[in-house]
């Protein structure tokens, strides 16, 4: 790959996470609005990946469709489904996430093995654009994470009460939470740190 092409994906990955953004403040409004007339709010889920993919006119003579297909649609559809597991709006894989992550204020939601895929993902939430603040208790949440996939599942609960006494005391801190309390008690014999995902 060369430098033009790394330089397009870079723009391309930045635009894409700056479009889910966009559309999350933008939504922050409409839901005030709506609210203010009496109507229920509406919530969204977004998944973005990178890769290659077969876009275009499918079908046959009889029938054809414009759409995109392949491996790299397959897994931002899981990520967009998966943002209801995690209780976020915005779900980025690492090939996004490298490319965007001194553009947007990024945080590790999982190391996870999808359905339907033999090899871990890594998966991560994006909190906002880049000349925002990173949120106190950011920083020991993501040492949270590396001590859980280490397997040290009660120094981990202890870096997630201070976490969320910080004020980071939100769904995705508290989905490790509940992991952590449960693999502590019942320690799983060959821990790599990967959730296996068993929906779609």
């Amino acid at each position: 790959r060369t430098t033009s092409d790394e330089k397009t994906l870079v723009a391309e990955a930045t635009a894409a996470v700056s479009a889910a953004v966009d559309m999350r403040e933008e939504l922050v409004v409409l839901n005030v609005d709506w609210q203010s007339r009496g109507m229920e709010p509406l919530a969204f889920g977004i998944g973005v990946h990178q890769g290659e993919a077969i876009v275009g006119d499918i079908g046959s003579s009889q029938r054809t469709e414009f759409t995109a297909i392949g491996d790299t649609v397959n897994s931002a559809s899981r990520l967009e489904s998966a943002t209801k597991q995690y209780g976020v709006d915005l779900l980025v894989s690492d090939a996004v996430r490298n490319r965007v992550a001194d553009q947007f204020v990024c945080r590790t939601a999982d190391l996870v093995k999808v359905k339907g895929k033999t090899h871990p993902m890594e998966i991560f939430t994006v909190m906002g654009r880049g000349t925002s603040p990173a949120p106190s208790g950011l920083g020991v949440y993501e040492q949270a994470v590396r001590s859980y996939r280490s397997g040290q599942f009660n120094k981990a609960l202890t870096q997630l009460s201070e976490c969320s006494a910080l004020g980071l005391n939100d769904s995705l801190t508290r989905l490790y939470i509940e992991r952590c309390e449960h693999l502590a008690a019942e320690p799983p014999k060959d821990w790599d740190g990967v959730w296996v995902m068993t929906k779609k």
